[in-house]
């Protein structure tokens, strides 16, 4: 649901919570439906169509919905994973649908939406069909170690396969903020990377029964977390445990907060 365009202190807040409502509410709902059967059998794919990130003026009911559905599908993503289901919060890209016809001939469009018109008259926008086959290809289980990441038809999914260490390292594809160099924002960055780390690991033994597999989650988190203790603050030195939660390998060096992204 497209929702008001407009400026936010001229629009109806009811109006624009509508807008959040079904674009956040929708897909949470359906994924409540379909979430535990997909656990229960070990295997399920979900798709949610998003839109960029960015902070466009006069259209911020829309934008905060759909940003919120990023991060929605990014956090489910890390719970399910363990279950063998996997979550794709998917761009389409700029498609001539109803939706873009208003945003370009309505009143309000041409008004606040000037710079839309140019992706159609610059030949940016795409047919139907691409997004349509990059369903097709997320639905296929080949790429669900891409699960969490925004997608969208002009990625080259295969190259994201082959360069994933890179990918997770740098928090690509992902919605994240980037500040400053922080010491103790790194340090609360690298202890919640312990967590995500954990989720990844279950999900690659995913045949492993349910119990044993979250116990043994557990006790990797907690040595991972005593292992956190000897990460030094920016700046420091030290040892560093190594990514995939293995005992320091006993090499100093100074410690590095991987940039985030968004």
């Amino acid at each position: 649901m497209i929702g008001p365009i407009a400026p936010f202190a001229e629009t109806a807040p009811d109006a624009w919570w509508r807008s959040v409502e079904v674009n956040l509410k929708g897909p949470m709902l359906t994924s409540r439906r379909v979430v535990p059967g997909m656990i229960a059998r070990g295997k399920g794919r979900i798709i949610n169509l998003v839109t960029g990130v960015a902070p466009f003026a006069y259209f911020s009911g829309y934008c905060a919905g759909k940003a919120a559905l990023i991060r929605f599908s990014e956090c489910l993503a890390a719970e399910v994973r363990p279950h063998g289901v996997t979550v794709f919060p998917m761009g389409p890209g700029t498609v001539r649908t109803a939706m873009s016809e208003h945003s370009l001939n309505s009143p309000e469009g041409r008004k606040w939406l000037q710079w839309f018109k140019r992706i159609f008259d610059e030949g940016l926008n795409l047919p139907p069909e691409r997004p349509a086959e990059l369903v097709v290809r997320l639905a296929s289980g080949r790429y669900d170690a891409l699960s969490g990441l925004t997608l969208n038809p002009r990625d080259d999914l295969d190259e994201i396969l082959a360069r994933l260490e890179e990918v997770e390292r740098d928090k690509l594809y992902s919605m994240r903020l980037r500040t400053l160099p922080n010491p103790d924002a790194a340090r609360i960055e690298a202890v919640r990377n312990v967590g995500t780390h954990v989720f990844r690991d279950a999900g690659a033994r995913r045949r492993t029964p349910p119990g044993r597999g979250q116990r043994a989650g557990f006790r990797a988190l907690d040595q991972r977390r005593r292992l956190g203790a000897l990460v030094p603050a920016a700046g420091g030195r030290g040892m560093d445990p190594d990514a995939d939660g293995r005992p320091p390998t006993g090499r100093t060096h100074r410690h590095r907060r991987a940039p985030a992204r968004w």
